[in-house]
């Protein structure tokens, strides 16, 4: 199996030339299992237009680098509170749901 990189749900355009605003490390450096190793689980967040009403719309990527191959995959999008990513950081570590992303990048890169 070659190294992948594939993008879930967002054309990867949208982030291409763009530094995120914030970004967080969720995880590295992890075994998964017999096959995959997890390098890094990073969630980072990326602004794409202002509105003077609404403010920021923001966009949030999943992205997992593994042993096997990167998986881009988005999180959330809209306008948003400015805390709303360090609430998705926690949402993100309390619950597991951590470990359904995880598995669902794991499919992709093994299609």
């Amino acid at each position: 199996m070659k190294n992948k990189k594939i993008s879930i749900d967002f054309d990867i355009e949208r982030i291409k030339k763009k530094i995120p605003i914030k970004s967080e490390i969720l995880i590295s450096n992890t075994k998964y299992n017999d096959t995959y190793y997890l390098k890094e689980v990073r969630l980072e967040q990326y602004v794409e237009r202002c509105d003077k009403k609404f403010g920021n719309y923001y966009l949030v990527i999943l992205h997992i680098q593994t042993n096997k191959g990167n998986v881009l995959m988005k999180f959330d999008e809209g306008y948003r509170e400015k805390y709303s990513f360090e609430l998705m950081i926690e949402l993100i570590k309390k619950f597991e749901g951590f470990s359904s992303l995880i598995n669902r990048a794991i499919i992709e890169l093994e299609i």
